[in-house]
């Protein structure tokens, strides 16, 4: 029996992006297990066998719909320009943190997913560490090997992650907190304000270069 590669089947391009962006935006907002196919055939009219044809399971439907959100994810960090390897770190590290910040914001279903499929380890997890990872990432370094190295090996590196996730992420829970605990109108978290963003770049900068 020959096997078909769900991802290879012919598709109208227009209808797989319809499956993908919905699917993408749920699975993002309610998780793998909190997302069903009616949902999806809810969102964007598909019935559930055009779906498993073209994709084969939820699971390969996930796995395509992350892809889609790391894309996008890279394709908006990709517009900003940032300062080559021989600026100063601290100039690289700000310009880094602030242009992905901002992206945090533009594509919010980035920092819903590492929130909502970080919590449990299993198999999701497992893809995630492997492939949600920004291009970005992967290639900056910095010119001290010393501040490298310690970015890499201490936990400098995933507060950084987790304390912007927290900060785009649950932006409006942290809105009416800070607004609250300071008795203010606003706190410029949500919608982040670039104040609010450059006072949590500086934070961040001084957490990876001390």
């Amino acid at each position: 029996m020959t096997t078909v590669d769900a991802a290879t089947l012919p598709v109208a391009a227009g209808k797989a992006d319809e499956i993908l962006d919905a699917a993408a935006t749920l699975f993002a907002a309610r998780g793998f297990d909190g997302t069903s196919f009616r949902d999806i055939t809810a969102a964007m009219g598909a019935k559930r066998p055009l779906i498993l044809y073209h994709f084969g399971s939820k699971e390969e439907l996930w796995r395509r719909a992350m892809r889609r959100i790391v894309d996008r994810f890279d394709a908006r960090m990709a517009l900003v320009a940032l300062p080559p390897p021989d600026r100063p770190d601290r100039e690289r590290v700000t310009a880094a943190l602030r242009a992905y910040l901002d992206t945090l914001v533009a594509v919010p279903e980035y920092g819903q997913v590492l929130l909502r499929e970080g919590v449990a380890s299993g198999p999701r997890l497992d893809w995630i560490v492997r492939n949600f990872v920004p291009a970005f990432a992967i290639y900056f370094h910095l010119s001290d090997s010393f501040a490298q190295d310690r970015l890499r090996r201490s936990m400098r590196r995933d507060m950084v992650i987790g304390s912007t996730l927290v900060a785009t992420a649950l932006g409006p829970l942290l809105e009416g907190s800070i607004a609250a605990a300071s008795h203010e109108e606003t706190a410029g978290i949500y919608p982040m304000s670039a104040s609010r963003r450059d006072e949590l770049v500086a934070l961040l900068t001084a957490l990876i270069l001390a």
